[in-house]
């Protein structure tokens, strides 16, 4: 087992100092394999290359544009950068729901959450404990529990009327503002450093990248659901089981690798505020849009299966953070263990 978490730890420490190289020649095969051979899987991939290119671009020129003109640090935080690091999530499901799949747009949500803790905690675990502190155990802990319990309750009665993504919305606009409240924002910074400048033609430069970013995220989006489908259909899963699995993991890469980082950079415990914060911003935030623009049914699997699963889940996060206070690593590989296990029961049985 050492031997495995020192291959491990080895693995992350080479795609930390060379990602944007693997990242850009990975594109670029990709784009190669797209215009030559085609197929699905090469679609799907180069759909969730180019969704987090366009997620980070997004991030990146909104934030520094944002710092520019003054506004506040909990305004860039909470607002810019929770929900652009989660604008992979929030664009695929749209464009999944437009076009009339919304066992994708679900299945991406609520898969997304389930592979925060299970996948992006449990990794971040094995790599370094997570000390819980305290006012995420009193307060966070106990909101998300309770948040994922009104989420589910009210998906099993509702379908996703305009009425009922009103009321996410409604959630997501007073949880911003208990977090600015409490002073207690859980959303990361996703390692970004931003010098901060009043030059115009910057500032016109930070808005042209966002602009590529949004551009990025319609075209990634656009592929990656196409060739979900396309997938779904071939192999006999559910479109709710390809987005629990394949676009879930695939528009959570951002969350987990800036969790590793932070592991490595001696601060694990951002991961367990990181998570918190998104998964609530998940299921009202982008699920309220969702809604808003393309009304639809809420999938009975995701109903009566995946939702009381993601309860679950965060019901046993909730009990080690109050009963241990610390995710040992030993709770990180069972984290990860039941993460690829669910995965495997998706693919067989989805």
């Amino acid at each position: 087992m050492d031997d495995l978490t020192r291959l491990f730890n080895g693995i992350v420490s080479f795609v930390a100092r060379y990602w944007k190289a693997l990242y850009v020649l990975t594109v670029l095969w990709l784009t190669w394999m797209h215009f030559t051979t085609g197929g699905v899987t090469i679609d799907m991939a180069l759909g969730i290359l180019v969704l987090l290119a366009g997620g980070e671009a997004v991030v990146r020129g909104s934030v520094a544009a944002a710092r520019s003109l003054g506004l506040s640090e909990f305004f860039i935080g909470v607002v810019l950068i929770g929900f652009g690091t989660s604008s992979p999530e929030l664009i695929t499901s749209v464009q999944a729901a437009w076009h009339g799949s919304p066992g994708i747009a679900f299945g991406n949500v609520v898969g997304s959450n389930i592979s925060n803790i299970l996948l992006i905690l449990g990794m971040t675990a094995w790599l370094f404990p997570i000390v819980v502190e305290e006012k995420i155990v009193t307060k966070n802990s106990v909101l998300l529990l309770l948040l994922m319990a009104l989420f589910t309750l009210v998906c099993l009665i509702f379908p996703l009327t305009r009425g009922v993504a009103l009321f996410f919305v409604a959630v997501t606009g007073a949880y911003v503002y208990w977090l600015h409240k409490n002073d207690s924002s859980p959303v990361e910074t996703h390692g970004m450093e931003v010098v901060v400048d009043t030059n115009k033609w910057h500032f016109v430069q930070n808005i042209a990248l966002a602009v590529v970013g949004v551009i990025g995220l319609i075209i990634g989006s656009d592929l990656l659901v196409a060739s979900a489908v396309e997938v779904a259909r071939f192999v006999g899963m559910s479109e709710a089981a390809i987005g629990l699995t394949l676009i879930a993991v695939g528009t959570s890469l951002p969350e987990l690798v800036s969790s590793i980082m932070a592991a490595r950079a001696g601060k694990p415990g951002l991961a367990l505020g990181n998570v918190i914060g998104s998964n609530v911003l998940n299921v009202f935030g982008i699920l309220g849009i969702v809604g808003l623009v393309a009304p639809s049914a809420v999938p009975g699997d995701i109903r009566f299966v995946y939702n009381p699963l993601m309860l679950v889940v965060t019901a046993v996060l909730v009990y080690l953070m109050y009963s241990r206070r610390v995710l040992s690593k030993v709770t990180g590989k069972y984290f990860v263990g039941a993460f690829v296990a669910y995965t495997v029961f998706l693919m067989l049985f989805g």
